[in-house]
C-alpha cells in the first residue's frame, strides 16, 4: 500500500515538529505520558481536526488494562 504524505519545508515549522516528536519519544521511553493530542487549527485559531492517541504501557509482554496483549502501536 502506498501513502502520500505532505512534508512541511518551512524550517521553523519543521524544527517545531521535530522537537515535539523527540519530546514525545523521550516521555514514551520514560513511561511518563498517557496521551498525545494533535490539534489542527485554521488561520483564525479555530479547531479543524483533533487526533488523540491514548498511550498504553507494555513491559515484557504485559500491557496495562486498557489494551489487550496483542494490541501494539508504533509512533
Amino acid at each position: 500500500m502506498t501513502y502520500t504524505v505532505q512534508i512541511c519545508s518551512h524550517p521553523g515549522v519543521a524544527a517545531y515538529v521535530d522537537g515535539t516528536v523527540e519530546m514525545v519519544r523521550r516521555m514514551l521511553a520514560a513511561g511518563t505520558i498517557q496521551q498525545v493530542v494533535v490539534l489542527l487549527i485554521d488561520p483564525d485559531m479555530k479547531p479543524v481536526e483533533k487526533f488523540t492517541l491514548e498511550i498504553g504501557h507494555c513491559t515484557k509482554g504485559t500491557c496495562d488494562s486498557r489494551y489487550g496483549a496483542n494490541d501494539f502501536f508504533h509512533l
